[in-house]
């Protein structure tokens, strides 16, 4: 009937909005909005994507999700199920056809799993490539995120797991402005080659490359939006794809529903499968990508230098990497061993920079600000929860974007010891994966320092 089915479905959106505030927006947007709700008999069955999703909500939301639904009163007996993945044999070709050469370019080689460092702000993201790697469980895996955070590190490993599991596997790594690019040549070859033998075959022959493949790695679908012909292609040869049940993973620099020029189409296929986010590491990370880097290098890096690397570096790994090859270019060519005042030579003019844009009191007055509070209130004795939260707030950006000291972040929020500064980056730290209008506060002040 179609009264119930809209009360049915107003019932599962009200559920969702009583979830949303209680997650991480990752979170939310991994685990929770790819569900399908369907009712039997007082039974709420959610769908899940994977695996993965159905595994991780079992865990973590069950409880979540009883509750909600007791809020929206129903007593619902959730069962939680996997969707089916469509599989079909992929059409034999004939035996004197060779398959087609494939698109894109070589995958990096030092892009494995083993040199990806892991942290709190890319865990999932690992855990889900390594999961498509080994059993191609989830289809389409979707990896959104900003510039340089190691999107395209984690493609190219799972094509390179593939590839080491599976011999002969046909993986392409493709960039989307290789995609257009290819479409748009076997046009202007149609155009060119007009009314001749074979014209026709052209655009075949482009189809029939990207679609003869076992695994797509596209990255950076962005590129896609506002190009229309080549959407359209791109959208087809995804659905030729999951049909077949070949694996696709692709890159994006935000979830596709905020990429502007993106049909609807696209981004519903988009996000059919998991969806996972990577975001700019922590200062730990920082400092251990930098020791990687130097191990792989067979460099040897003091702790001291790696933390000071990180603590002046934080916008992406690219330019953390890019760093760390400025001092160790400068112990090469001066034959001097790198240590600390090496590094701060080396980085003196990026260091400076940093230091007179971000200082404490430059962050006390934009959470100030932001929270409508004074600077001053920051540095009080005042216990009041209008004040304590941006306060440790203040204090673990503090931590991220200045170079000083646990104690010295202390005594600038009032002369505080540095075990309250440890207490702050702790609290916030469990608060951000739990309080979803906490973490977009956080974000929106560390995007604005990191600008």
């Amino acid at each position: 009937m179609p009264g119930a089915t809209r009360e049915k479905t107003d019932f599962w959106h009200e559920v969702c909005r009583e979830l949303r505030p209680l997650l991480a927006e990752e979170k939310y947007n991994t685990y929770i909005q790819p569900l399908e709700a369907q009712f039997d008999n007082g039974r709420l069955r959610l769908i899940a994507p994977n695996r993965f999703v159905r595994g991780w909500i079992e865990s973590n939301c069950m409880h979540l999700l009883a509750e909600a639904c007791e809020r929206q009163g129903a007593e619902a007996d959730v069962e939680l199920l996997d969707r089916p993945i469509p599989r079909r044999a992929p059409a034999s070709a004939p035996p004197e056809a060779a398959a087609p050469p494939l698109p894109g370019s070589r995958l990096t080689s030092h892009f494995t799993f083993d040199a990806f460092v892991t942290g709190p702000t890319n865990q999932v993201a690992y855990d889900a490539a390594r999961h498509v790697a080994r059993h191609r469980a989830y289809n389409p895996l979707l990896i959104y995120g900003g510039v340089g955070l190691g999107k395209t590190h984690l493609m190219h490993a799972i094509g390179h797991q593939l590839l080491s599991d599976r011999r002969g596997l046909r993986v392409a790594y493709v960039h989307s402005d290789t995609f257009i690019n290819d479409y748009l040549s076997a046009l202007r070859k149609v155009r060119a080659s007009y009314g001749r033998s074979g014209s026709d075959q052209l655009v075949e022959q482009f189809k029939r490359s990207y679609r003869s493949v076992d695994t797509l790695l596209l990255d950076d679908v962005q590129f896609l939006a506002g190009k229309e012909s080549s959407q359209e292609q791109f959208y087809h040869t995804l659905n030729v794809l999951l049909q077949d049940g070949r694996q696709i993973v692709l890159t994006c620099d935000k979830l596709p529903r905020e990429v502007t020029g993106l049909e609807t189409r696209v981004i519903s296929r988009l996000g059919s499968g998991l969806m996972v986010n990577i975001e700019p590491p922590d200062l730990e990370t920082r400092a251990a990508i930098v020791l990687a880097k130097a191990e792989a290098a067979r460099v040897d890096c003091p702790e001291d230098v790696a933390m000071y690397i990180a603590q002046h570096v934080f916008s992406s790994v690219r330019e953390l990497e890019g760093a760390y090859r400025t001092v160790e270019a400068m112990s090469r060519f001066r034959g001097m061993p790198i240590d600390l005042q090496l590094a701060r030579q080396a980085l003196k003019n990026h260091v400076a920079s940093v230091a007179r844009r971000i200082t404490p009191e430059e962050i006390q007055k934009l959470v100030a600000n932001y929270f409508q509070i004074r600077p001053s209130d920051l540095r009080s004795a005042s216990r009041k929860r209008a004040i304590v939260r941006p306060r440790q707030i203040a204090m673990v950006l503090a931590r991220e974007y200045t170079d000083l000291s646990l104690p010295d972040i202390g005594e600038a929020f009032g002369g505080r010891d540095h075990t309250t500064v440890i207490n702050a980056v702790r609290r916030i730290q469990e608060l951000r994966g739990s309080d979803h209008n906490l973490d977009q506060q956080y974000k929106s002040l560390a995007s604005i320092l990191a600008q």
